[in-house]
């Protein structure tokens, strides 16, 4: 094969391996470059958003993280969304309805709502607060609910929905195709966001976001009682989502906040410049000074206490400055990659939204 007039020349060749040192030279130049840009990378976010600086710039950095994160998120207005909700079931605890939102003509986003029977939490007008339910990775609304089985998530729709309040469990792209019969592509999808100037993250933050729209139309929710809670990746939707909306008055999660550089790197998490600007911490930041509670597990396995622990010390500062530090908490338990047993993390939540449970 090739052009004829090669075959009378005598050219020099040599073993696939002679070049792999200046290769590996290459290679090893790489590592070493980004792990000068990670040693630097903690004076340069703090030189983004100065501690000193962000209580009085709060909405400036709020709009910086919105715009890293990209459409449709940035060009979110609020409306109400048409839907359809449909009956599925009355039990001990609640009615439960299937929701599907219309995010855009022709584009559905899908939840299931659930009304606690109790009404201790009522107000005066009886209306509940509501608690949005994430699940995490591999997850669905029901798996997190208790509506298809054993589980990991330590009863965490069916504990916030026993306390009285109202919940919404969204269905973010995340469910485990060998469990439910449908496909998935979240990488792929992700990068073909991200080519128009949009991303996984910031669409489904945005869906969340409509659906609080929605939620906030309704005559049984008190708008200005709303919190988060989430597992996993539904504990980093919380604190990303909450970033983003300040209607969202206290967020819990666990099982996600960590340093998002390896081991604990999470592809869709990675946005243009995000380990100068808005890593865990300056996100957690954005919460400020709303009420967040952190629950991280001495045994999870999926990710590492101590690297969370480092986490949290960059956080910190920013509540400090807000002058709130007692409304952000940092909870080490000896549990794994689930809700924490205790309900200390559930009575914070409330509190924050005024009741005592």
């Amino acid at each position: 094969m090739g052009s004829a007039q090669f075959k009378n020349y005598n050219l020099y060749s040599e073993d696939f391996s002679v070049g792999d040192k200046f290769r590996k030279e290459y290679h090893d130049s790489l590592e070493s470059y980004i792990k000068k840009l990670k040693s630097e990378s903690a004076e340069k976010r703090f030189s983004f958003m100065p501690p000193q600086e962000f209580a009085g710039n709060m909405e400036k950095y709020r709009s910086k993280y919105i715009e890293t994160l990209g459409e449709p998120l940035k060009s979110y207005s609020f409306s109400v969304p048409k839907a359809e909700e449909i009956f599925v079931s009355s039990d001990d605890l609640c009615k439960i309805y299937r929701v599907s939102l219309e995010i855009f003509p022709d584009f559905k986003f899908y939840g299931m709502l659930f009304i606690p029977h109790s009404e201790k939490l009522a107000d005066s007008q009886g209306r509940f607060p509501l608690v949005i339910c994430q699940h995490g990775g591999g997850g669905t609304p029901e798996l997190c609910s208790d509506m298809n089985g054993e589980n990991n998530y330590n009863h965490m729709t069916r504990r916030v929905i026993e306390y009285g309040a109202c919940v919404f469990a969204p269905q973010l792209y995340l469910w485990n195709t060998k469990l439910y019969d449908v496909p998935l592509e979240r990488g792929p999808i992700d990068r073909e966001l991200r080519r128009y100037g949009s991303g996984i993250v910031s669409f489904e933050i945005y869906c969340v976001k409509k659906a609080i729209d929605y939620m906030c139309s309704k005559p049984y929710i008190d708008p200005e009682k709303i919190a988060m809670h989430g597992l996993s990746y539904g504990g980093m939707y919380t604190m990303y989502t909450m970033a983003a909306d300040t209607r969202i008055k206290a967020g819990y999660t666990c099982g996600c906040f960590n340093d998002r550089s390896e081991p604990t790197i999470m592809e869709d998490l990675v946005f243009f410049n995000s380990g100068n600007t808005f890593t865990d911490a300056l996100v957690g930041a954005l919460c400020a000074p709303r009420h967040l509670y952190i629950d991280v597990g001495t045994q999870d396995k999926v990710f590492d206490y101590k690297n969370a622990e480092t986490e949290f010390s960059y956080l910190a500062p920013y509540y400090e400055a807000c002058g709130a530090a007692g409304n952000v908490k940092f909870n080490v338990w000896d549990g794994g990659h689930t809700v924490s047993d205790t309900d200390e993390g559930h009575k914070f939540m409330f509190a924050a939204l005024g009741y005592t449970v």
